[in-house]
């Protein structure tokens, strides 16, 4: 309504014959409507501009330049002061600019490496994004050239390299086929041969980066293996000083070798440096070294240091009872570690063998006897019969009875002959057993079965008196296992002769009783 009352107002102004009043009021009315319409066209273009551009910045993202470079000239035709036209121009630039980068090192890369098809490669894709690239224009149209002469020259038999456009032996002279040469090599670990095809290459070819890396990379390896050498050299001739400089070289070369940190260690542990060969020995652990492989050095670097308790835990080998070292170090270990108590064990050792000594002594006097040879000879005659047959050492057996007259070894002696068919010399041995409260019941019988054989009457009173002497419970004697097998073998021979009268029959019962047959 306000705008269509201008020229209403500018009608009225005529009628009146208001000429000047009419004319400022028209005026005013197209001012008002050409701002309008500025304000509808600016607003249209700005809203085109955002489009435009967000669709370019999304081509951007894709890496697709040319469609984002089409949408920003669409945008810059219609507004190229417009601030978002601006700011997407200088980022397509710099996006621009790194990728033709890029792409050209690339390129350069494989030329010179002589890897045309991928070179080209890398240099169209620079055309893509920026077609009026010099650089890219010269490199491809040089390639180009090359080509043109390698199809020529293939034609009559002879092979070019593309790179550079001289001939050569596709065969001898390739300088892919020497490069895989030299890396065959060195794989082989022949270094020598290696270094020498590459030092052929590198004179034909200097800027071939392939084989001038490998050449690197094979020389550091010459030079570690050198060092290694040196290193375990001086260490088998005992200069540990020197191996230290060689070893601490080669690792600097090549940290992650483990062997090479126990080597290092073993030196260490060889000069009193007790506390580097453990660092280095831990470390080779942390490689995956087994600690089987290094147990011993760990535990000498242990005892160097003075913590025997350690030292002592890895002497003995993870599996078994075995271990690492003598018993003469490990003592002195455990000496080191707990002194006052080896002290109070040697002690304790010698208050022993005097104890054993005046122990032994009393003995000798209970028996009537001042020889220690003697109980020699008892001591290793009991130990025999543990593992042979008394009735084979019988002989000694009775001699020692003879001159001991104990009751236990009159029974034992007394056995033994009994078994061997000697009823008469066993009887008297069985009659100074009496005397002993444990074995006069057992005594009585084998002397009453003996007596029984040559018609004497005094066998009844033996056979009652193991009646009556086994009803009254007497003390277990000491029975080792020899002993229990003569008893037993007797009182076998014995049981079917005990069946003709009641009093052998109990008697025999009682035996096998206190016998435990």
């Amino acid at each position: 309504m306000q705008v269509c009352g201008f020229p209403l107002e500018c009608g009225f102004f005529l009628k009146t014959r208001n000429l000047k009043a009419g004319f400022l009021s028209l005026t005013f009315f197209q001012l008002f409507f050409s701002l309008m319409v500025g304000c509808s066209i600016v607003q249209a273009q700005t809203g085109q501009i955002d489009q435009l551009i967000s669709k370019a910045e999304y081509f951007l993202s894709v890496e697709n330049v040319v469609t984002a470079n089409a949408f920003l000239s669409q945008a810059h035709g219609i507004s190229p002061n417009h601030p978002r036209v601006k700011e997407f121009s200088e980022k397509l630039k710099i996006f621009v600019s790194s990728r033709v980068n890029s792409h050209l090192q690339a390129g350069d890369f494989f030329a010179s490496n002589h890897d045309v098809p991928r070179a080209i490669e890398e240099y169209n894709a620079v055309l893509r994004i920026s077609p009026s690239n010099k650089t890219a224009l010269e490199k491809l149209n040089d390639i180009r050239k090359i080509k043109i002469e390698v199809k020529k020259y293939q034609n009559q038999g002879v092979t070019i390299d593309q790179s550079t456009g001289h001939f050569y032996d596709s065969q001898s002279y390739s300088a892919l086929f020497a490069l895989l040469q030299a890396k065959e090599a060195y794989s082989k670990g022949d270094l020598e041969k290696a270094v020498q095809i590459l030092d052929d290459l590198l004179k034909r070819d200097g800027k071939f980066q392939e084989a001038g890396k490998l050449k690197e990379k094979i020389l550091e390896e010459v030079k570690f293996r050198t060092l290694v050498s040196e290193a375990e050299s001086e260490k088998g001739h005992g200069n540990y000083s020197k191996s230290l400089e060689y070893f601490g070289r080669a690792i600097a070369l090549n940290p992650n070798r483990a062997d090479l940190r126990v080597s290092r260690g073993l030196a260490n542990l060889r000069l009193g440096a007790y506390q580097a060969a453990q660092d280095d020995f831990f470390v080779s652990l942390d490689m995956k070294t087994p600690l089987e492989k290094i147990q011993a050095y760990l535990a000498e670097a242990y005892a160097g240091k003075g913590e025997f308790l350690k030292a002592l835990a890895l002497s003995k080998k993870p599996a078994g009872n075995t271990y690492l070292f003598p018993v003469k170090v490990r003592g002195s270990w455990y000496i080191s570690a707990f002194p006052y108590a080896s002290m109070i064990g040697f002690l304790e050792t010698v208050l022993l063998f005097f104890a054993f000594f005046w122990c032994w002594r009393q003995f000798d006097k209970v028996l009537g006897r001042k020889s220690v040879s003697d109980l020699y000879q008892i001591v290793r005659c009991i130990i025999g019969c543990y593992f042979l047959n008394p009735l084979s050492n019988a002989s000694k057996i009775k001699t020692i009875g003879q001159t001991l007259n104990n009751p236990w070894w009159n029974f034992f002696c007394g056995l033994v002959l009994l078994n061997l068919k000697k009823p008469d010399e066993a009887q008297n041995l069985f009659q100074g057993s009496l005397s002993s409260q444990s074995l006069a019941p057992r005594a009585n019988f084998f002397l009453g079965m003996i007596r029984a054989e040559i018609d004497s009457d005094t066998f009844r009173h033996n056979l009652e008196q193991v009646i009556i002497l086994g009803l009254n419970s007497p003390p277990e004697p000491w029975t080792p296992k020899f002993l229990f097998k003569l008893e037993k073998s007797l009182l076998e021979n014995y049981r079917e002769r005990c069946e003709k009268s009641d009093l052998m029959k109990l008697s025999h019962k009682m035996a096998c009783a206190l016998c435990g047959v």
